[in-house]
Formats: C-alpha cells, structure tokens, sequence
C-alpha cells in the first residue's frame, strides 16, 4: 500500500513539473503546441430547445455559460513563467484595468500597442514580448455537479489558462477555438477564478506572419457544460445523386461517457428546409469498459433538394443521444446541405455541373454578426457566389453559417500564413510540420459539416516546402469529399487544382494552352489597394469559359503586420468603392452580345453563366435611347434559359430618323425575380450596346454665313491675332501654342494649349511594372519648338503649323510632335495632333492635350459614361448624356463623345470630330485645368499587361467651339462636318520591318504616311543612315526595300526643295544571337517559372515586384553558359540583378564574363565596373543594379557569366546567417557597331 502511495506521490510531482515545464517553455517551443487541449471537434453544444439548432443558436442554450462582459486585465512588458503568482495565496487583481470580451487589441494609456516581431531565425524572445493576464469570477450552479464542464476560449496568440488557481492547460492557434476540461476544477455552487496568460508572440506565431501587430487579445469565453454521457463529436455527410436528384444521408458519431457500461440509442432527424421531417434514422450503440464508442448510421432518400450558392437549399440534421429507456440526455445538431463536390474532365464540378467561383476575399476582423450579414448580402447583389477567408483564417463559425444559409460557396483557408520575408522559411523546415499540421487538423475537425465549404485551402500564404506537402496529406487522409488547394503550389503536387497568384492574362493563357487536366484556379487577382480593377472583364471571360474562376481582392480592410519592422499595413477593402460595379458586372450571370442589326431589328445572343439557376428566375428589361433620347421603347424580355444554354433574342425596333450626332442605344438590366435572398429591386448587372441607325448626314458650314478673318502679327512679342466677328484666337508664335481664345469679351483660356503626356499614378500603377517608375521621364518634359508658320489659306481659314520635339528632364528624346491649328470663320479651332516616339519607350501615362479653363466654367455637360472610370475600368459605367459640377468632377472620364464647358453666358465645346477621347478636370487656384486624351493607359493592378517598351504613332484632331451660352445650342456643333486641312510641313517616314528582334537577314522599307503623299509629301524623297547619325542631303536616297544582317539603326529624314526637312525618324533592330542558354544551378521555387527562356525574353521585371520577370537562386550562384547562333563581334554584356533586402534578396558580389570561339577554350574572364556592395548595411534600400562588362572581343561564339551569390545574408540583417537569393531577369548583348 505505501508503494503504491508513493508512486501516486511521484506520479502528481512529474506531472506537476511537467505542466510548470509547459508554462515556461511552451511559447518558444514550436514541438509543444498544446497542453491538455481536448481534441479538435465540431461545435457538439448541447441544446435544450431543438428548434435553435436550425437557426445556429448555440448561445442561447442553458447547457452554455457565457463568459463575456468585464474582466481585470493587467499588461506586462515581457513574457515570464506566472504561475507562481497565479497559483499562489497571495494572487490579486488590485490595480488592475478593466476590458471587455471580446477584445481584439491592447491598450496602455489610451493608446493600442503593437506586438514585436518575431525573430528572423523563428526565436520568441521572452524579453519584449508583451502579454497580459486576465481575470474574471463566475459562478457554477450546483445542478451541474455531475456534468462534464469544458472551457471554451479563442485567443492570440498563445495562452496559459488556470481555473481556481489550478493549471488547466496551453494552446496556440490564434484562429481555433480551444476546448480544456475543468470538470474536476470547479467548484459548484460557488464563485469560481479564470486566469488566462495571453502571450503576444509564440512560436506559433510563425505560422501568422501577415496578422495586425495590434490584433491580439480574447475573442470567445465560455462554459459548456455537457451530461456524464454525450456526444463528443459527429460527422454529417449530405451527398446529392444529380442523375436520380436523391441523396444519401450518413451519421458518423462519437459517444463517451464518465459513468461504467451502458446502452444507448443513437438517433438523426433530418429536417428539410421547410421545416418538416424529410428522415428519421437510429442505431443502438454500448458502451464498454473504454467508456466511448463510435457509431455510423446512413440513410437514402429518393428526392432531396440540392444545395448550391443560388439556391441555398439548407436541412437540419438533429442529433440524439437517448439512454436505454429512450429517454433524452443530450440533443445537437446542425445546418447541412446535400451535395457532391468533384473534380472531372479538367473541371470543379458540384452536383454534376461545372462551377466557375465569382469570388471575392473576405477577412473576418472580429465585426458584428449583423455587419458580416450586411457584407454577404452585398457580395450577393453583386454576382459574388464565393468568399475565401484569406487572413485571419479560419474565420469564426458564424460566417460559415451565414454561407450556409444565405448561399456562398467557401475555399476555406487554413491558419497558415508563413510569409518567410525578414523571417524563418518554416514552410520548408521539416521541425515545423506538426504545427502546420496541427492547424489543418483543427480547421477540418470543427467546420467538416458545413455545406458551403467546397473546398481546404493550405492557406494565403505562397511559401511553399515539407511543411505544406504534409498539411495537404493531412487534409486528405481527413476528408476525401473536398478537393484542397495551396495557392504557393502552382501545378504542384500538394494541390488539387492548377493555381495561380496574381497572373496576367497571358499567364492565364499560357496554362490553359497546355491542356493540363487539373482545372485551374485564380487564387487571387488586382489589389486590395483602391480600384485597380482594369482590365478584369477581359480576364474574366477567360476564366469564365474554361477555369474553376477565382478571387478578387478583398471585400473589406484589414491590417497586415510587416514581418521586419513590425509595422501596419493597412489594405482597403473594395465592397463600398466604385469597384464593385466593375465586379460586378464582370460576375453578372448572363452575358449579352450584339450578333445582327437591321433598320427594323436587332438580334442578341444571352448566355446563362449560372451553375443551377434559370433565366426565368430573373426579370430581363430593355430600354431603347439615345444620348438626346432619354427613354424611346422599353420592354421584358421572358424566355426559358437553362444553365449554360445559349439563345437567340431578336427585338423588333422602331422606325427612327435621328439627329446627325444622335446616337441609339440599347440597355439590358437584369434584377432578380425569386432569388432569395436578393432583394427584387437589385440591378444584378447591365449590359449597354450602340446600335448603329440611319442617321442625318452631317452638314456643311454654311456658306451664308462665312465671314472674313482679321490677321495680325506682333513682330515684337510674336503673336498672331485671328479674329472674327464673334471671336478672337491669340497664338504664340515663340511658344507655338494657342493662348487665348476670347468669346463674348471673356477669355476662355487661363492657361494655353499644351501637350499632355503624364497624369498621377493610380492605386493600381504600382502593382503593374512599376508605372511610378516607368512614367517618371514624362512628369517633366522639356519642349522645343522647331518651327512655326502660318498662312491664309483663304479669306475665312487661318492655318498655323507647330513642329515641336519632347524631351526627357534628363535629356532624353520622347516625341516628335506637329500639330496644325485650323481657325475657322464660324470660331471653330481644329488641331490637327501628329505624335510620334523618336525611340521604343515605356508606355506613357496618357497622350492628349491640356489647357487651362478660366475661373467662373463650373457648369459640365457630356455624352459618355456616367461615372469615373478609367478606360479598362467602365464595365460598370453606363452610356448617356450626363451634367455636374466642374469642381466635384475628378477622375477620368471615357469613352466621351462631347464635352461643355459652361459659366450661364459663355461655353465651351470640346470633342475629336468622330474619335472617342477620355477627359479629366482637375482644380486649380483660379479656375481648373482640362484634360482631353485620345489615349490613356489603364488603371489596372496586377490584371492588366503592360509592355515594357512601345512606339507611339498616333494622330487625333481635337475640336474647341467657343459660344454663346444664351442662344446657341452645343449639339448642333456635332451636327457639322468640318474640313480638316493637310499638313504643310514635311511628314516623318515610316520604317517597316518584319520585326525588333530577327535572326536571319532582314529587309526594312522606308515610306511616307499614305495621307501625305499627296500634298506637302509630293515631290519628296527621303534620306536614311544605318549608324544612328542624323540623315541630311548628302545621305543616301531611299529607293528600294534594303537588307540588314546584324544589330542596326535605321534613321531616316523627309526632304524637300524650299521647304524645312521633316523630323528623324529612328529604329533600332536588334539581331537575336542567342540560340540557348545553359544554366549550372537551377533556380529555385517559386522563382523559376520559365526559367529556360526568361533571360532573353524581353521581359524586366522590378525591384517592387519579384514575382514576374525574375529567376531567383537560394544560396547559390548564378552560373550561365549562352550559345550563339553565330560569331559577332561583341561589344559589351549588360545584366540586371535585383537588390532587395527586406525580401532577403541582394546582388552579386562579383560579377564577370568569360568568352570563347569554340566553347572550350575560354578568355580570361572580364569583370563588371561596379562599386556597389550588396552586403553592406549602407545599402539597405531597393535597388535595381545593371552592370555592364565591356567585352570587346570578336569572334564570340561562346559567354560563360559568373555571379556570385552572397551566401549567407549579412550579420547587420533581421536574418542574418540565412540563405540568401540572387535574383536576375535579362541579358542583353550589344555589338561593335561600325
């Protein structure tokens, strides 16, 4: 008998050092991740009214003790070992603060603080690391004494727990909710004492590198308290039979018991969604000596209703335990849904029809249940059918149930955001498994039953290694129902589907192209920041046709933690912003198209892009208008549509003679009919076309009306007067720009007409190339004027000619620009815009012209789209003639026809004759400045593609039209057709080649526009050189089509007898020497997508963006042997590397480059001129690094190019000792040009 007190002695004093272990070690210890935690389950809350299981009402049972309210709360600077105080006599809460559950931040003094973070080597200090002990009472009744009590808590990020001064356990996972058993702990009918330790960083936190340093705190604390013998877990499985529309129903549950042997019956009821009783099922179980048992019931049931994200169809499966006599000990249960989520013919199927998710990113940042209602019913008015819970993931249950029944299809993300920049890769460190796996377990144990989640997520991270590949077994082994996907997988083999993060449209494209049989999936496209959605309607009718579709960026903001600094980062959601129109009507179910048009019909094709919903369960309405026309014909249109089905609607039109200038359109809108729970009132999408009609021919200026113009010329300040009787235009003639335009006595023009090349950056600029970057050469230009004249071409039309050239600040040349104004008697100014790159560029920002309007034109008018919009953004914009306020009006409007500028007296209209042109007013000190543009890059993030270099050659003739306000009415402006005089200046030839880039003998054509041949052009020749040099008289005359063979450029020059010569136009052709490239060291993941092409591909990526354009090396260097196709005579080799420490990337520490005849016999190698030194701490900052070797040698055949990796990153870096990368993008070769 003493022996065996005392082991019973010693047995409680090891596991009493244990658990003092555990509260000492456990935060900083990633093997130990929980401490008497009970084993992930579903929520198996006990219900003491049933009809609570079907609406989620956990809360409201009398088995649930919640645990809200007030608590003490107390903040220390570090992380120390507090159980000794805890658990000691002299434990008080005096001094303490107060807070209320739940909290999700810290406070000191008013002001929230921010956690540190963690260290680069995956080391929790417990210095620094600030946690905080809370406090609350509650009292036990009596009549639970004989229950098993369990304390529910959610926390972050870590946290120890003690009830009555006694240790109750440890657990991580900022996103679970934690269940430990206090049943012995308590003290019924008493007062009972929850201490809980929150530490702000552990080693889970790893695996959270994304969170808010300011989210922490508790979110959920409660008691449940449940029978001696209960339900600990159950599973339910609803699968739906779409070739007989029956379903099976299968139970699986687990029952245990503190009491000896029994015998118990198990009982489902399923209550179908109207509430009635679709199944009764049962099944006898007996508990042994183990006290638990596992019991599996199923059922068949001949016609169910399926569920989907259109029709929500939700079923009630009731859960019973009842004793031997039949009578009730424990009732649960939950919301379930039947059906079957597949992967076939290289498609996401559910219920046996392809799916294509419309989805959006949804963060659950601790709002109110009513809020997170309110944002899914928004999502579902704007064509959302998806959500994935990207950061801060696994959301609360509560969303999950919202998706359930309002009719959401969920890709459910795991806790796992190991973001490894500035920190530890853990992802592919093989120790750190078990938590990765740990999270996935506990996500899958408690959300299994939820219909809504179609598919497992490994999480928004993109790191990817062993870690991730045994999360995605995990998963798995646990459910076979669901595919799961990991968006840092690609095509790789923890994932189920093909995903991809981010991609242009020519990614997309290129995957689809290889005919892979696993569906592919967009995990996430554009950018949280703003609306740079350009471009999304393009990219979205291809994953619409042929993927499982995808996610747009977050619906609402959330806060993410920089894993170096600790610093904010706030993302703005897109639910409230002008976005959504573009989404939605990107998402909108039914595509229209115009197919035929005759005078009296017109015939469109409607394509149902739903996955189970009908065209009749919409309400489709018309409206025939025009811009002048308001309302002309309106109608429903009501045909069967199923699923996927094309048809044919043909609409009668009525007879119409419109205006010249007047132009009809069409409307579609689509609002729902009976799709709960969409309000009926919703316009879901529209869809506007043009539809060209007889029209009345534009006329001529009236003749009886042509009065003489006045011409004067100022010789002292070199201006030109052209006045007529209701107008007078000024132009500078040194500046070669109109600068004023008088009407009515007032002038029209506080500042004069100028060419306009740069407009801000958008949110969505950066994410694309680096547009702040690439745009910074034309933010400020310098121009000279190259010539100016003028000439009377007849008594009532004045002709003035500008020929200007654009440079970089820096020097360099942009355009070539001629531009002829055309004054008219009728006060009508044409200029005529010629604009011209002298040399391949980066896009430019916008190509229009600008003018300063003068103060008091507050009055707008337009025909165009209704609201700002960027040219790749308008998807959402309808077509119309629109007014507003000068000063409200800021963004860019497109697709405008015409434009009134107006002060009750005086106005201004303003179009490009027959071209559509975007506008912009932006406020000035006096007055505002007016943008109109014949072209303006889009707006779009990661959407839309960018070239990195192109040539501008574009012509447009901007038309101002002063008049009197009071009297005359604008629309007969566009009424007219004005004449269009021909350039008396010299045209620039145009060089034609087959293409940039060749690798055999090339032939190049020089010739004049085909609009100038006549004209000025006739009688001109031109003169060209093949070395760059400016072409003059003495250069040879261009005769015939001529052959190059090599790297050239062709610069030519118009010239003619008696008149100035034109402007250089210049091209460079670029001979491809490049046969293959042979690398010693494969890149590594995910750094090495076309790794075999991407260093002479053209494409450059930045130093703002690592994840297009570059190969990157991880810990090694970057060793290259690059085949010619022949010998040349090789002038120098050009590099770039990118420098990027934050991002654990530097460049080379040495670089050089060895050559060779034969490929054997090498060169000594040749080192790069650079002086830049990547390891030290003064270099910090972003850099993009170009070195250049100077070769110069002949006969190359053969490079051998060496760069050194820097190894192991710097002791002056967050993570020092770590692998380094070496990241290149592009070599370019350039020869001894003669």
């Amino acid at each position: 008998m003493c022996k065996r007190l005392l082991f019973l002695v010693a047995t409680l004093a090891v596991a009493q050092c244990a658990v003092a272990q555990a509260v000492r070690t456990a935060v900083d210890d990633f093997e130990t991740t929980e401490v008497n935690r009970l084993a992930p389950r579903v929520d198996v809350t006990p219900y003491s009214d049933e009809d609570d299981i079907e609406r989620g009402s956990y809360a409201h049972s009398a088995f649930y003790l919640p645990l809200g309210g007030v608590w003490r709360y107390d903040l220390r600077d570090d992380y120390a070992d507090r159980s000794a105080e805890v658990e000691g006599r002299a434990f008080s809460t005096d001094g303490w603060d107060e807070v209320e559950l739940p909290c999700f931040s810290w406070s000191r003094g008013g002001d929230k603080l921010m956690l540190p973070a963690a260290g680069p080597s995956g080391r929790v200090a417990h210095e620094g690391n600030l946690s905080a002990l809370l406090y609350r009472s509650f009292e036990v009744a009596e009549r639970w004494k004989g229950y098993t009590a369990v304390l529910r808590l959610q926390g972050r990020s870590a946290y120890h727990v003690w009830v009555n001064r006694q240790y109750a356990g440890y657990a991580e996972d900022s996103r679970a909710v934690n269940e430990f058993d206090i049943t012995r702990l308590l003290r019924y009918g008493k007062r009972n004492d929850v201490v809980i330790q929150l530490a702000g960083l552990s080693s889970g936190s790893l695996l959270e590198s994304a969170y808010d340093p300011m989210f922490n705190g508790v979110g959920e604390a409660a008691v449940t308290f449940f029978p001696a013998t209960h339900i600990d877990d159950y599973k339910v499985e609803a699968v739906y039979d779409a070739a007989s529309g029956g379903g099976m129903l299968s139970v699986d549950a687990s029952v245990v018991s503190t009491r000896g042997k029994g015998r118990y019956y198990l009982e489902v009821e399923l209550w179908n969604p109207q509430g009635r009783e679709a199944a009764k099922l049962g099944k006898w179980l007996y508990l042994d000596s183990r006290k638990a048992a596992e019991v599996h019931v199923e059922q068949r049931l001949n016609r169910v209703e399926p569920w989907s994200a259109e029709r929500p169809a939700c079923y009630t499966a009731v859960v019973r335990l009842l004793d031997e006599k039949m009578r009730p000990l424990m009732s649960t249960g939950s919301r379930t849904g039947f059906r079957t989520v597949a992967l076939e013919n290289g498609r996401l199927t559910v219920n046996g029809r392809p799916l294509v998710l419309r989805g959006v990113a949804y963060v659950d940042n601790g709002q109110s249940v009513d809020d997170m209602r309110a944002d899914l019913l928004r999502m579902k008015h704007h064509n959302v059918n998806a959500v994935r819970t990207v950061h801060y993931s696994p959301a609360r249950g509560v969303l999950y149930d919202l998706c359930d029944e309002l009719g959401l299809f969920v890709m459910c993300d795991a806790n796992l955001q190991p973001f490894s920049s500035g920190r530890k890769a853990v992802a592919a460190d093989a120790d750190y498994a078990d938590l990765f796996v740990s999270r996935v377990r506990t996500m899958q144990a408690s959300l299994k039953n939820h219909p809504s989640i179609i598919l497992w997520s490994l999480g928004g991270s993109a790191d990817n290694g062993v870690c991730m590949t045994q999360a995605y077994r995990e998963l798995k082994r646990l459910d076979r129902s669901r595919p799961v996907v990991f968006a840092g997988g690609a095509a790789g083999d923890n994932s189920d589907l093909a995903v991809l993060l981010n991609p242009t449209l020519q990614e997309v494209r290129q995957y689809l192209s290889r005919g892979t049989a696993r569906p592919l999936l967009v995990a996430a496209y554009g950018t949280a920041e703003g609306n740079p959605y350009g471009g999304l309607q393009e990219l979205w009718q291809l994953l619409s046709t042929a993927t499982a579709g995808g996610f747009a960026a977050s619906w609402n903001s959330y806060v993410t933690g920089d894993a170096v600094t600790g610093q904010r980062v706030k993302h703005s959601g897109i639910g409230l912003r002008d976005v959504t129109g573009e989404l939605r009507e990107a998402y909108r179910p039914f595509d229209f198209s115009l197919q035929s048009l005759a005078p009296d019909a017109a015939e469109f094709s409607v394509v149902n892009r739903n996955h189970s919903l009908a065209l009749s369960d919409y309400r489709v309405g018309y409206v025939l208008y025009s811009n002048l026309k308001p309302r002309i014909v309106e109608g429903d249109i009501n045909t069967a549509l199923a699923p996927g089905e094309v048809h044919t609607l043909k609409l009668r039109l009525p007879k119409l003679t419109l205006y010249a200038g007047e132009e009809l359109m069409i409307r579609f809108e689509v609002r729902p009919r009976d799709v709960a729970p969409i309000d009926r009132a919703a316009v879901l999408s529209t869809a506007t076309f043009l539809l060209p009609s007889m029209q009345t021919a534009k006329q001529p200026l009236p003749a009886y009306d042509r009065q003489r113009l006045t011409v004067r010329y100022d010789d002292s300040s070199r201006v030109l007067t052209v006045a007529g009787r209701r107008f007078e235009a000024r132009f500078d003639c040194g500046q070669g720009t109109l600068c004023q335009l008088v009407s009515g006595g007032e002038n029209l023009l506080q500042e004069p007409l100028t060419m306009d090349f740069w407009r801000a950056t958008a949110s969505g600029d950066a994410a694309l190339n680096s547009r702040a970057t690439l745009w910074m050469p034309y933010r400020q230009v310098r121009r000279e004027v190259v010539d100016v004249d003028y000439r009377e071409v007849d008594s009532c039309t004045v002709a003035v000619n500008v020929m200007s050239r654009y440079s970089a600040a820096s020097g360099g040349p942009l355009f070539d620009v001629r531009q002829r104004y055309t004054v008219l008697h009728s006060g009508d100014v044409l200029v005529d815009n010629e604009v011209r790159s002298v040399l391949p560029m980066a896009e430019p920002p916008r190509v229009g012209v600008c003018w300063g309007m003068a103060p008091g034109f507050d009055s707008v008018g337009w025909t165009g789209r209704d609201r700002v919009s960027f040219s790749d953004r308008k998807a959402g914009s309808r077509l119309g003639g629109y007014s507003g306020e000068a000063l409200r009006m800021h963004g860019p409007y497109a697709d405008t026809r015409r434009l009134t500028l107006r002060n009750g007296r005086t106005g201004l209209y303003v179009d490009m004759l027959d071209t559509l042109f975007g506008f912009e007013l932006q406020p000035q000190d006096r007055g505002y400045a007016v943008h109109a543009d014949y072209r303006m890059a889009p707006a779009g993030g990661i959407v839309t593609a960018m070239p990195a270099t192109t040539t501008v050659d574009c012509r447009f003739v901007l038309h101002l039209r002063p008049y009197d306000a009071r009297v005359e009415d604008a629309d007969d402006f566009c009424r007219t057709a004005y004449p269009v005089e021909t350039s008396a200046m010299l045209p620039m030839p145009v060089i034609t080649a087959g293409a940039d880039h060749f690798n055999a003998p090339m032939q190049v054509t020089l010739s004049l526009p085909p609009e100038a041949q006549g004209g000025a052009g006739r009688g001109a020749e031109i003169r060209y050189t093949l070395d760059g040099s400016v072409p003059g008289a003495a250069s040879p005359r261009y005769t015939a089509p001529f052959s190059i063979e090599g790297s050239t450029t062709v610069s030519a020059r118009t010239l003619k007898a008696g008149m100035p010569p034109s402007f250089v136009s210049s091209r460079t052709f670029y001979f491809d020497y490049v046969s293959s490239v042979t690398l010693q060291n494969k890149p590594n993941t995910p750094y090495n997508r076309h790794f075999e092409r991407a260093l002479t591909d053209g494409v450059t990526g930045t130093v703002d963006d690592l994840s297009h354009g570059w190969i990157g090396f991880s810990g090694s260097d970057f060793v290259a042997v690059v085949e010619l196709g022949r010998a040349i005579d090789l002038n120098e080799v050009r590099l770039r590397f990118a420098h990027q420490p934050s991002a654990w990337v530097f460049g080379p520490v040495s670089l050089s480059v060895a050559v060779s005849g034969d490929g054997v016999h090498y060169d000594e190698p040749v080192g790069a001129d650079c002086s830049f030194d990547p390891t030290d701490e003064a270099n910090a900052s972003a850099h993009l690094l170009e070195p250049v070797v100077r070769v110069s040698r002949q006969g190359v055949r053969f490079l051998r190019i060496e760069a050194r990796n820097v190894g192991r990153i710097p002791d002056w870096h967050p993570a020092k000792g770590l692998r380094a990368w070496l990241m290149t993008d592009e070599i370019t070769l350039t020869e001894m040009l003669p």
